[in-house]
């Protein structure tokens, strides 16, 4: 009797432990909140500093900590920072899912040789982002769901034809807003640091009736792209540089295209031009084949397709990014310089998680709170992040084509659309669209925190002037925001980044008008050729090289072994001449 007891106690334990120890497995231990998310790193769990508090609500934008604010917090407890989720009044994030990952390693083709260079591409992130669930379209929504691959001249043509009607659909029935002032231009780097937060600028006026209608076009135009399949052309698995030169442009995107070809990236380049007469064919031709390069003429494209309004200036942006044939894109200014080779980016963080990174501007934002209203947000604080430098932008079209399009209504409406981004202040333009358009889908995306830098010289009445602007790696400046290291509010905390970009906007380095227009840039007040960038030593020591000498090199280059090619350069004696003077004056020799 005593072993058929002992035996049943024995049974009974083991059913015990084993159901213990099927409950710990199936369920785990007990969950530990995700660290606090970035508002310069969208719908990714980041760590911001660690005094920062979590939102008292899901629908409050997350503001970067001022210094005053973490002065307040010092000497309280550090709690557990709290996930915090991106939610708009009309679109609820759905259950987060984990990024897909590529199976086989990603191609970039050559456009212009039948070469193709294989480059692995680092793992998707696994990290939960949140996705919001589709907006219900209304009776008046224009639904899409063609696919046009692969992108060939006629197929860009259809999707454009099948595009134009959703913008039209979509199209604001009202006139702008009435700018009553101008917004404030303040600086975020001491935005950040001050006491008393600015308040937004609102400096538009524009009826409730008017407002109404932007939000009704706004809300069909995105309704669309949720509830439709409308894809993009483009070669999957591809990724290049895209560009938009032409005319007095030309010149200074080949000296920065050869620069980039220094640093040892051979991505091609697609270099998009107004309309065929801004087409060189000795340089489309014979000088951008050797530098993996190729013209793109988008009127071909555009003009093919009746459309109610002009695409000019700013708008051919958005547009060379949408017709380019690569699925991941660098697009870079005429006048911005890689000083690194590009590669990295795209295969590390945080483009790889996030898929579309950004570049700060100068100054805080001022979109109108009208825009909020319109785009259904609530108004973010003045100290979230920066404005946005749009000269260098990288982005996933198979992720973020539905950024990229909403962008693009963005900016083909920008007459309306401009004025409510910046209120007149400085580079009102495109330059906002994007993260814009990305925050009100609710799509993932790097807002790189390092500020934006000018470097320049003095001019003759002594004061120092900027010409051009220092743009940091996004890879390492993610890589401090990851570990709660932000160095716009303490830049003891770290290192600086490393200089990644040069954006040379003033004054531009075309050979036709450099040395003579700009003599108070290129010469100094005793009339003798003079560095634009600082000194030598300076140089040295912000960039590891003296950049600014290999880049004249470059302008030497140009105005000497094309001074004929260029249409632009015709009838404009001594290029090459000058060009050797001012070498020879600035670097002693040639």
């Amino acid at each position: 009797m005593f072993l058929p007891r002992m035996q049943t106690k024995l049974l009974a334990l083991f059913i015990i432990v084993g159901f213990l120890w099927l409950i710990t497995v199936q369920w785990g231990a007990p969950s530990v909140p995700s660290s606090f998310s970035s508002p310069f790193s969208n719908h990714d769990t980041t760590s911001a500093p660690s005094d920062q508090k979590a939102a008292p609500s899901a629908k409050a934008p997350v503001a970067v900590p001022t210094k005053a604010s973490q002065d307040n917090e010092a000497s309280k407890p550090k709690a557990s920072p709290a996930a915090v989720k991106s939610s708009k009044p009309t679109q609820k994030a759905s259950k987060p899912k984990e990024s897909p990952k590529h199976k086989a390693p990603l191609l970039v083709v050559s456009t212009i040789t039948p070469k193709t260079t294989a480059l692995l591409k680092e793992p998707a992130s696994s990290k939960a982002t949140s996705t919001p669930d589709k907006a219900k379209p209304s009776n008046e929504t224009l639904i899409l769901t063609e696919t046009f691959k692969p992108p060939t001249l006629e197929n860009q043509i259809a999707f454009w034809k099948v595009f134009e009607k959703l913008l039209d659909a979509s199209k604001p029935d009202c006139d702008p807003p009435s700018r009553m002032g101008t917004a404030e231009t303040i600086g975020y780097d001491k935005l950040v640091v001050s006491e008393h937060p600015s308040e937004r600028a609102d400096v538009l006026s524009m009826p409730d009736k008017s407002v109404a209608k932007m939000k009704k076009a706004h809300e069909n135009f995105v309704a669309g792209l949720q509830a439709g399949t409308l894809e993009m052309v483009y070669t999957p698995g591809t990724r290049g540089l895209v560009t938009t030169a032409g005319g007095p442009y030309l010149p200074v995107f080949v000296i920065s295209l050869r620069m980039l070809r220094r640093t040892g990236t051979n991505l091609p380049m697609e270099v998009f031009l107004a309309d065929k007469e801004e087409y060189e064919e000795y340089i489309c031709d014979e000088v951008f084949p050797e530098l993996n390069a190729k013209c793109v003429v988008l009127s071909d494209i555009l003009e093919a397709v009746p459309h109610s309004l002009d695409i000019t200036h700013y708008q051919y942006k958005v547009f060379a990014m949408i017709f380019s044939s690569f699925e991941e894109v660098l697009f870079l200014d005429s006048d911005a310089f890689a000083l690194h080779d590009a590669d990295e980016l795209f295969t590390s963080e945080p483009f790889t998680n996030h898929g579309l990174v950004s570049w700060p501007d100068f100054w805080a934002s001022s979109a109108s709170p009208l825009y909020y209203n319109i785009s259904s947000q609530p108004v973010p604080p003045m100290s979230l992040r920066q404005s946005t430098e749009s000269g260098e932008l990288l982005l996933n079209k198979k992720t973020h084509s539905k950024s990229l399009l909403l962008a693009t209504y963005y900016n083909y409406f920008g007459a309306h659309y401009y004025v409510l981004f910046s209120q007149g202040a400085p580079g009102e333009g495109d330059k906002e669209t994007f993260l814009a358009a990305a925050n009100a889908l609710n799509e993932t995306f790097y807002a790189t925190s390092e500020n934006v830098r000018p470097i320049g010289h003095m001019k003759h009445d002594g004061k120092f002037t900027g010409s051009a602007m220092v743009q940091y790696d996004p890879i390492q400046d993610y890589n401090l925001t990851q570990n709660g290291i932000w160095r716009i509010i303490n830049e003891s905390a770290a290192p600086q980044p490393r200089p990644f970009f040069l954006h040379v906007n003033f004054p531009r380095l075309n050979p036709t008008t450099v040395f003579d227009d700009y003599q108070e840039h290129t010469r100094n007040v005793q009339g003798k050729e003079q560095r634009i960038w600082q000194s030598e030593k300076d140089i040295k020591a912000k960039f590891g090289k003296d950049i600014e000498k290999e880049i004249w090199q470059e302008v030497k280059y140009v105005s000497c072994e094309l001074e004929d090619k260029f249409e632009t350069f015709k009838g404009k004696k001594g290029l090459c001449d000058k060009a050797k003077k001012h070498y020879l004056g600035v670097f002693g020799k040639t």
